[in-house]
């Protein structure tokens, strides 16, 4: 049996604990009097030789004020704290008492070490995570404490005073000290630490350190999401791996996605290597970050994909132009550099890979209270507004009404590039599917739209002569929408009646890389009667509903979708819209009527 005192510790080899006392004591942190014992593997027949190595360093008192504190190899790790699985015991022993309580700690667990600590009557005890334990924000930590000693605190047997520390504009002068030591200790040893203190006659001490494990316990690599894959909480519930997790449950066609997790206080994102197989469907790749989920309040996305495949995948376009390039050259030069850029702020991220597939079609399927609304477009970005689209309403499994439109312009997503095709040829850009394919998509994705709580976004890939139903996206459908199968045939994309001036905007057709969950600058909103006339219900125009005040507010649009998010939004916060010809419209005040059943179009806009 060895006692040693706490600078004679070096590695783990008594415990956890330990170690972990050390690592304070070495770095000019003021710890307790402490002496630490090596793993007990058997406690008959020990008392002698430990009343000698006892007496050895304690010397020979009538009374032992100390902590008899576990520290199994196993606890108090990266990968697993333990935190209350094991014995301490706290009190005023005599010689034989104290011997009786090292004996019943280290019977509380496997490959036992035992720490002695002068006990502190401490004034305020508690403990200080360096980092946020639940949000793995380095930004941000949490300190809770209590009066008197904290063992209760630390136990769970009492409650404490939490505060969340955000390290930019904490001032408490009761911790600040304890802050800024253990938040500079951190960054030294570069991992975030869960540090017990306590204070007595206005000098701290530091009772125990150990690392976050709900942080450094998760493994970097890379995952594919699938419901037998134990992912980190704060990524599994993401939507983007919720969609693909219900989709498996339910039956439901969706493409491979992979989570790249990356913990920075064990690799860096380079050590991470993404070596993922391509499914036959595959065109290239979506990266989004799933956590933290936004950065400087944008989602961080990008488009990944291979050069040397482009022309190749692009070459059936009637006419085609590419409008815009991946931004980086490879699936793990995007990996690294999302990964990099909330290595400042959080400890662990996470990066969804999706396939992306070279869709014919893409579309949203919507349950109404009259049955069901299908939209498609030919190519991608229907959701952002900026497309030409065909509409069809359903009921009992027959097609009430539909809009087919001629799309001269389409967007296709093929090897991480965004390439415009063009086709003016009146039969073949023709956006139509037959009543038998519609059914089909509203069959594919019943079990996520049927109850009327979601929507589905869906696209339609070629396998041979037939057209496969995917599954893209699901959100939570419109609350309180008034929108109803009839709003197709007559135009509307959001009821209301408005007076305004006709004001011509154009609209940004490079919105490709907006997301309909940025947040939009707070500004001071103008209030003004106006009627803004615009080709689509571009996703760019966010910026405008966020200027103006919605009460005051409408829309014209040439052309586009009823179910983008422009377009859902619009409805949410009671802004009318219409579709109809603007060719022509003349500048003045006019009445806006998104209400009134049987009028098309230009009769919709009443001159004052």
């Amino acid at each position: 049996m060895m006692i040693a005192r706490l600078e004679e510790v070096v590695d783990l080899s008594f415990g956890g604990k330990a170690y972990g006392l050390s690592l304070l004591a070495q770095n000019g942190f003021c710890v307790p009097e402490t002496y630490c014992i090596l793993p007990i593997d058997e406690v008959e027949g020990i008392d002698e030789i430990l009343r000698q190595n006892l007496l050895s360093v304690l010397g020979e008192k009538s009374e032992y004020h100390l902590a008899v504190r576990s520290s199994s190899t196993n606890e108090d790790l990266s990968s697993e704290s333990k935190a209350g699985h094991f014995l301490t015991i706290i009190d005023r022993f005599d010689m034989d008492g104290l011997i009786a309580s090292i004996k019943k700690v280290a019977q509380s667990g496997d490959d036992m070490g035992i720490v002695l600590q002068e006990a502190i009557d401490s004034e305020v005890s508690g403990v200080f995570f360096t980092s946020h334990p639940l949000s793995y924000s380095r930004k941000k930590g949490l300190l809770s404490y209590t009066e008197g000693m904290g063992e209760k605190l630390v136990s769970g047997m009492a409650a404490g005073c939490d505060v969340e520390v955000d390290f930019l504009n904490f001032d408490d002068e009761r911790f600040i000290e304890i802050v800024e030591k253990t938040k500079e200790l951190e960054a030294k040893l570069g991992y975030p630490l869960d540090v017990e203190w306590c204070i007595f006659k206005g000098k701290t001490y530091y009772l125990q350190c150990r690392p976050v494990a709900s942080i450094t316990s998760i493994e970097s690599g890379v995952y594919k999401v699938e419901s037998k894959q134990p992912l980190p909480e704060v990524i599994k519930s993401h939507d983007k791996v919720q969609l693909r997790l219900e989709a498996e449950k339910n039956g439901i066609f969706v493409s491979d996605a992979y989570v790249s997790v990356c913990n920075h206080s064990q690799k860096t994102a380079a050590d991470i290597e993404c070596n993922i197989e391509a499914s036959s469907f595959c065109k290239g790749y979506s990266a989004v970050m799933v956590y933290p989920r936004q950065l400087s309040d944008k989602v961080i996305r990008s488009f990944v994909g291979n050069d040397d495949n482009i022309r190749q995948c692009i070459g059936q376009c009637y006419r085609y132009g590419i409008r815009s390039y991946p931004e980086h050259e490879s699936l793990q030069g995007c990996l690294d550099s999302f990964h990099n850029s909330a290595a400042d702020e959080y400890w662990v991220s996470g990066v969804i890979i999706q396939e992306v597939f070279d869709a014919i079609y893409t579309g949203i399927a919507q349950r109404v209270d009259d049955g069901f609304v299908v939209e498609i477009t030919r190519g991608h970005f229907l959701t952002k507004g900026n497309v030409v689209t065909s509409q069809y309403h359903v009921k009992d499994r027959k097609i009430l009404s539909k809009r087919e439109a001629h799309q001269q312009v389409s967007y296709r997503i093929v090897q991480g590039h965004v390439v415009e095709c063009e086709c003016y040829d009146e039969y073949r850009n023709l956006v139509s599917l037959e009543d038998s394919q519609i059914l089909e998509i509203i069959d594919a994705f019943s079990s996520v739209i049927e109850k009327g709580d979601r929507v589905a976004e869906f696209g339609l890939v070629q396998d041979r002569f037939d057209l496969i139903p995917y599954l893209i996206d699901f959100v939570d459908s419109e609350k309180n929408s008034a929108l109803v199968g009839t709003d197709i045939s007559d135009g509307i994309v959001s009821r209301g009646k408005r007076i305004g001036t006709i004001k011509i905007i154009e609209v940004d057709d490079e919105g490709f890389n907006l997301h309909f969950h940025d947040k939009h600058e707070k500004k001071d909103t103008i209030s003004e009667d106006i009627i803004f006339v615009c080709r689509t219900p571009s996703i760019s125009l966010l910026d405008v509903i966020a200027k103006y005040d919605n009460d005051k507010i409408s829309f014209v649009f040439a052309e586009g979708s009823v179910l983008c998010h422009l377009a859902v939004v619009l409805r949410e916060k009671g802004i009318p819209a219409i579709f109809s010809d603007i060719d022509g419209i003349e500048k003045g005040k006019y009445v806006l009527d998104a209400e009134t059943t049987g009028l098309k179009g230009r009769e919709r806009l009443h001159r004052v």
